[in-house]
């Protein structure tokens, strides 16, 4: 803690910080999957105590063809709601001949594709955008994209999978950084790609996604053609920023300074005391 923060804070009982969280990433399905949907995006000021320990959770990302995990700032209230990022929605599968359901989430995953029938809409996104749809084909199934913080994931057709949805960014730390991505949706023959972090989808038969990058909260590849498997999502982050040094914290959050702000990137869970 930097000299004389101990005083200011002591004068102290409330005073404003700013967050960023995002919740894990959405897993991609398997066989012409849909991309997972990137983790949902909350951002906003919020008035915190001096001498109060909040407690912070990163959501994990979801394996093949699960929803990813929410991401908290706990005990922290803004406009009646607890500040939470929610876990993006999984990438549909085909099982067997039918697709099965997108997950809805912060994105929504994107469809899945199948040979004969099945759900093939994208999943529903509450903090971020919906997953592109899936198509039914008997000759060229292909998966939807997941849906990313910015676009929706893009819908597939006979001749290509979905991409997936865009991305948000940040300059919370000082430096431009990117989560939330949606992972692409898997192919019959051909691939597609994810947002910034996420999987990308595999079109090369029996191939599986691809994985997001870890505290992307970014959605994980749909699997290609027989049987390739989904990648996994991204876990989610936590950023706080403040204009007052923290007096503690674990979990052992990276830290820094912008202008007159010190921030602290939380990739697992942890505590701080202002």
């Amino acid at each position: 803690m930097a000299a004389g923060a101990v005083g200011i804070i002591g004068s102290q009982t409330n005073f404003t910080v700013y967050y960023y969280i995002v919740g894990g990433g959405g897993g991609g399905g398997s066989n012409w999957g849909g991309g997972g949907g990137g983790g949902g995006v909350q951002t906003g000021n919020v008035t915190v105590n001096a001498r109060t320990t909040y407690t912070i959770s990163v959501g994990g990302g979801g394996a093949s063809a699960t929803n990813g995990q929410d991401s908290f700032f706990n005990n922290v209230w803004n406009g009646g709601n607890v500040v939470v990022g929610f876990g993006g929605g999984l990438g549909a599968q085909n099982a067997g001949t039918a697709a099965t359901a997108a997950g809805n989430g912060g994105s929504g995953g994107g469809g899945g594709g199948g040979t004969t029938t099945g759900p093939t809409a994208g999943g529903t996104g509450s903090q971020g955008s919906n997953g592109g749809a899936g198509v039914i084909s008997s000759s060229a199934p292909n998966g939807g994209g997941g849906g990313g913080f910015a676009t929706a994931g893009v819908a597939a057709t006979t001749s290509k999978a979905g991409n997936g949805g865009a991305y948000s960014n940040t300059t919370i730390t000082g430096t431009t950084a990117s989560y939330a991505g949606g992972g692409g949706g898997g192919g019959s023959s051909v691939g597609s790609s994810g947002g910034a972090g996420a999987g990308a989808g595999n079109g090369t038969s029996g191939g599986a996604g691809g994985t997001a990058t870890p505290n992307s909260g970014s959605g994980g590849g749909g699997g290609a053609i027989n049987s390739g498997a989904g990648g996994a999502g991204g876990s989610g982050i936590v950023i706080v920023s403040s204009p007052y040094p923290a007096q503690s914290t674990t979990g052992s959050p990276t830290t820094g300074t912008a202008g007159t702000n010190t921030w602290y990137r939380f990739t697992g869970a942890g505590t701080i005391v202002w």
